[in-house]
């Protein structure tokens, strides 16, 4: 490994350890509040992620129109993705025996937990996703590795957590293998927030009451420290096959060449519009000569 790669790997070591940080002490400063402690880590992450190069968005994508709209339609798509899970989840669980639902009671509090679960998601993955691609890109590695460094660092903090549930961690890495492959192939930061949101979304406030009552029998699911029992393995395999199906699938790549065949075919209309265009001019000139 060549030592600017070194360097640029170290950089965004560094860039991860310090953002962590700063991130833990608010945090640990704002704890009685979970959405203050989401929103300000939403953004620390977001301004100090900015600085370190993660943006939202992509390099190619930079200078042309139509940025918000192709931000929305990567959040929409990750968030698809998310809540596909939960629910193929729910529905195999309750054939199988492993929860029961009822219908819940709608409140305000789901807009206060959207706003919740979107903040955490965007400090998450600007920290866990984020900086590990940037850093990669920037030492010309290959996109796997920082695939598989983000999909680690999901999971690894709650190896050093007390009280950690049997699948926690399983759970956490499926979670982030399937953020860091939506940003890998579909978009970058918000098709991987989309994901992370919309899974927690939906394994908290929508599932526990806001909008149905799951009771999962002998589980919790959720992507924190206490998942546990056979739902949440079941959730950490169902994630793994949704990652299975985005990864062989490059949304990018499609849309570059869709691009790519649409300034083709201009390219080739105006030259043949132009070549018509010459004939006429060389075929009509003696003509002209002739009648003056």
């Amino acid at each position: 490994m060549q030592r600017s790669a070194v360097s640029e790997i170290a950089r965004g070591a560094a860039w991860f350890v310090g953002l962590h940080a700063v991130v833990q002490l608010v945090s640990g400063a704002l704890a009685a509040s979970p959405l203050a402690t989401a929103l300000a880590g939403a953004v620390i992450a977001d301004l100090g992620g900015g600085y370190a190069g993660v943006r939202w968005e992509e390099p190619g994508d930079a200078g042309k129109s139509g940025g918000l709209s192709r931000t929305l339609r990567r959040l929409a798509l990750g968030a698809a993705a998310g809540a596909c899970a939960v629910v193929l989840t729910l529905l195999v669980a309750l054939l199988l025996g492993l929860a029961s639902i009822e219908l819940g009671h709608p409140s305000w509090s789901l807009a206060l937990a959207l706003l919740r679960t979107s903040a955490a998601a965007v400090r998450d993955e600007i920290l866990l996703t984020g900086i590990p691609f940037i850093a990669a890109e920037r030492a010309k590695l290959p996109a796997p590795y920082a695939l598989a460094f983000a999909t680690a660092a999901h999971g690894v903090a709650f190896v050093l957590l007390p009280g950690v549930g049997s699948a926690a961690v399983p759970l956490a890495l499926a979670l982030g293998g399937l953020a860091a492959t939506m940003w890998w192939r579909w978009g970058g930061l918000p098709a991987a927030v989309g994901a992370v949101a919309s899974f927690g979304l939906f394994t908290g406030a929508v599932l526990r009451g806001a909008v149905l009552d799951v009771t999962w029998s002998g589980s919790v699911v959720h992507a924190g420290p206490g998942a546990s029992g056979p739902a949440a393995w079941l959730a950490a395999a169902v994630l793994a096959a949704i990652t299975a199906v985005v990864a062989r699938r490059d949304g990018r790549e499609e849309r570059r060449e869709r691009g790519e065949r649409g300034e083709r075919g201009e390219r080739g209309e105006r030259g043949e519009r132009g070549e018509r265009g010459e004939r006429g001019e060389r075929d009509g000139a003696p003509g002209q000569r002739q009648s003056e």
